[in-house]
């Protein structure tokens, strides 16, 4: 594998020896099997990665139930089915493995496939066109020919027999004055596709982004979200509705649902009778709410928390609508999700036994859904909500027998300004790291996003780092989703501020509790989580060593580096452009002097979100200082590792690394 290594220079002593506190009282978490196993019985790097196996975007039709599969031995996601209601039938892989299925829009994607009434539409990921594959056919079919384009969140018009989808069209800048550029311009619309000619007829256009574009089953109405730069999604976002004429949009209207306009706007859907539905945030929690009139809509009852994840991915659906009129939707409560059916005035909680529920869909009388589990890998369930009883189409597997998997314990802690801050804690399942101490040592883990979450779920990462003897905790510091809309918004212009304090205050907190050895503390993320970890190690001295994964050191460099739809990100993270010093306070790459823990980086060199130059900066930074640095970098990976012989390189040398701190 082709890498650089920065190796530990010959002048490197390790940190002293700190002592190890007390033995802290009896009622800790206990660790499952708490002993040290032989090696074979070990969850290593490579069993690591192969169990982080995903599924996604569940969709169902009288042809079957599909959903995306990440395979990640291959690092492709390909299409699978199964047929709906057929006992025990088998998954089989429906798109060819030669064509790896994932939109690209936004960099992030999501919505890469739909179903027509004869066919599945996909997008391919290495052109980032549409193809057609008939559901009696073996390969797909070319649809669109558009190469400077992508495109996403599919959706079929039943109506019009039609797609509508997102379209991201990447065209160079016109040149002023017969100047040559290499500025490209990113702009986004929603068209219609005509699913035999692949003919693109634009549907709207205005906005600076576009999501969830859908028609009623009558044809008459349109709906759809957007928002415009500086916002984001999960910020400030929109819905739009619109009377259909001849298939296309007019007397555009938009949702009224608060004055102000600060609310966030997701999932519009049309049921059976033609009435839309949507989830809005105006009321303090993303709550899902009736359409009346575009000016009058009815909240529906439900508690006041979450009922949906945030959009960095565009195809998330939290509720399903059944033909009819019955209602499944899931929530949040206290990090860990919950979902519920509604039908003839009575409800009745489902699935009991997952922690997080995503892409729900209805067809006929099931109801469908991705589910993650504490102790199991993620599954595609189908769900007969009147009487409870499921059926596993894929995944839920369980790697680890149940008595040896960490499972996690919600916390939370006291931060800055009176709120209170959120994690997870899994106690660590051998004892071979914790050393003198009767503790175990504390890896801090600090998610990407940063608006993004943790969720209480079988996360091979995680149950890797236990079986090795570290406990782990891993954070939803304020700004994180799930916590209602005022949580998010603690995160405004406190980036690398407030995660950092509350990364400090997850550690008092279970110091005092004496669940860990927070004597012998470790940080790492990625991304957003990269930043957090940096900015954290230049304000504390706590840490035996940190891990950066394609994590942001210069966010002043970032505005300019960075895609277009973060592009405006940090305005709301940090400060707007005429405040360059707020960024040179908070950049870690301006700080590294005050960091004094050694730190390991991984940096994919394709990455378009955090480019390389990000790690290279704060190396040679930390590196002139005379700091112990490493870091490997994989030229062919983008933003998150793919390919699983990357994934288990950087687990093993991570693992080594945090290991030679330990001594």
């Amino acid at each position: 594998m082709p890498l650089l290594t920065v190796p530990k220079p010959s002048w490197y002593t390790a940190m002293s020896e700190r002592p190890a506190p007390s033995s802290g009282p009896t009622d800790r978490p206990r660790a499952a099997q708490a002993q040290t196993q032989p090696n074979e019985w070990r969850f290593d790097a490579a069993h690591a990665v192969a169990a982080a196996r995903e599924y996604a975007e569940v969709m169902a039709s009288d042809a079957g139930v599909f959903w995306l599969e990440y395979d990640p031995a291959t690092a492709s996601q390909f299409l699978s089915h199964c047929k709906s209601g057929q006992g025990e039938s088998r998954a089989q892989p429906f798109s060819p493995p030669e064509r790896s299925i994932r939109s690209r829009v936004n960099e992030y994607g999501g919505g890469a496939f739909c179903l027509g009434p004869a066919a599945a539409f996909y997008v391919d990921d290495k052109t980032q066109q549409i193809f057609r594959q008939a559901f009696d056919a073996d390969q797909p079919e070319s649809l669109t020919r558009e190469g400077s384009s992508r495109f996403g969140d599919l959706f079929y018009d039943t109506a019009y027999q039609r797609l509508l989808c997102v379209r991201e069209r990447h065209s160079k800048a016109v040149a002023r004055d017969n100047a040559a550029t290499d500025e490209i311009v990113v702009t986004q619309d929603i068209v219609a596709i005509d699913p035999e000619t692949g003919r693109i007829t634009p549907f709207v256009s205005g906005a600076d982004f576009y999501a969830a574009p859908r028609v009623s089953t009558d044809g008459t109405g349109a709906a759809w979200v957007e928002w415009s730069l500086p916002h984001m999604p999960w910020d400030r976002s929109r819905l739009a509705t619109a009377v259909l004429a001849d298939g296309m949009p007019s007397d555009v209207r938009f949702g009224n649902f608060a004055a102000s306009g600060d609310h966030s706007v997701l999932q519009p859907t049309f049921d059976a009778s033609g009435v839309l539905w949507c989830v809005s945030d105006h009321g303090g929690w993303w709550q899902p709410y009736r359409m009346r009139t575009p000016d009058d809509w009815v909240a529906v009852d439900v508690a006041a928390a979450d009922h949906a994840l945030p959009p960095t991915q565009l195809g998330h659906r939290q509720f399903a609508l059944f033909e009819d009129g019955q209602l499944a939707l899931s929530w949040l409560e206290e990090g860990r999700m919950q979902m519920e059916y509604r039908a003839n005035g009575t409800s009745r909680r489902l699935m009991s036994q997952y922690s997080l529920f995503r892409y729900l869909c209805s067809h006929q009388d099931k109801l469908y859904c991705v589910a993650g589990s504490p102790t199991r890998t993620t599954a595609v369930l189908e769900i007969d909500p009147a009487t409870g009883a499921h059926r596993v189409l894929a995944g839920d597997t369980q790697p680890l027998a149940e008595s040896t998997v960490a499972q996690p314990q919600a916390f939370s802690f006291p931060v800055p300004g009176g709120a209170t801050g959120h994690g997870f804690f899994y106690p660590a399942t051998v004892d071979d790291a914790a050393g003198a101490s009767s503790l175990a040592p504390i890896i801090i883990m600090t998610h990407g996003g940063p608006t993004a979450a943790t969720y209480p779920v079988f996360n091979p990462l995680i149950q890797f780092w236990t079986q090795r003897g570290f406990a782990v905790a891993d954070l939803n510091y304020r700004g994180s989703s799930g916590y209602g809309r005022a949580y998010r918004q603690l995160l405004h212009q406190q980036w690398g501020v407030a995660d950092a304090e509350d990364v400090i205050a997850a550690l008092d907190e279970l110091d005092r509790l004496k669940w860990c050895d927070c004597a012998r503390a470790f940080i790492r993320g990625s991304s957003a989580g990269g930043f957090t970890t940096l900015s954290v190690l230049a304000r504390s001295d706590r840490f035996l060593g940190g891990c950066s994964l394609y994590g942001v050191s210069d966010p002043w460099a970032l505005r300019s580096a960075t895609h277009r739809f973060e592009s405006r990100y940090l305005d709301w993270l940090i400060a707007g452009p005429d405040h360059p010093e707020v960024y040179h306070e908070r950049s870690p790459l301006a700080n590294a002097h005050r960091i004094c823990t050694p730190v390991i980086f991984f940096q994919g060199g394709q990455d378009q979100v955090v480019v390389p130059a990000q790690t290279e900066t704060m190396v040679e930074a930390l590196s002139a200082q005379g700091l112990q640095v490493e870091v490997h970098y994989y030229p062919k990976e983008g933003h998150g590792f793919r390919a699983a012989q990357t994934r288990e390189h950087a687990l093993e040398q991570e693992l080594a690394f945090f290991r030679h701190q330990l001594g």
